[in-house]
């Protein structure tokens, strides 16, 4: 289903912000139990296969037509990094504060992310 909702997309798809709720809630559960403090040692691969998909599928769009080999390292680093963008994107859609989201040229790298408090929907202005 992954494949077929994003994996197939291009590489923008996987990027946090145009994931679906349901999506994004299950990349964010898998990332913990893998990544989370409460993670066991051993790295369950069915945890990690839906999260290092989208982090892949992100890093082929960010390179030019040049094959690229990644280190476990840089892929966990990366996964790493892939946890805080989908904190902020959760951040964005619970709350009233919006964050600028990462965009396809942006993560991965050093970003300067900015937040706003916004109004929720039904909620009166004061």
């Amino acid at each position: 289903m992954l494949a077929a909702q994003v994996l197939r997309q291009s590489p923008a798809a996987a990027l946090p912000c145009n994931l679906t709720d349901e999506w994004l809630e299950q990349i964010s559960r898998d990332l913990e139990g893998v990544l989370g403090e409460e993670a066991p040692q051993d790295i369950n691969a069915h945890l990690l296969a839906a999260p290092l998909a989208l982090v892949v599928h992100l890093l082929a769009g960010q390179q030019s037509d040049v094959e690229q080999a990644w280190s476990f390292e840089d892929l966990l680093d990366r996964l790493q990094d892939y946890r805080v963008e989908v904190a902020l994107e959760l951040l964005n859609r619970r709350t009233g504060v919006r964050s600028t989201p990462a965009t396809l040229a942006t993560i991965f790298r050093q970003r300067e992310v900015t937040s706003e408090l916004a109004y929720l929907p039904g909620e009166a202005v004061k």
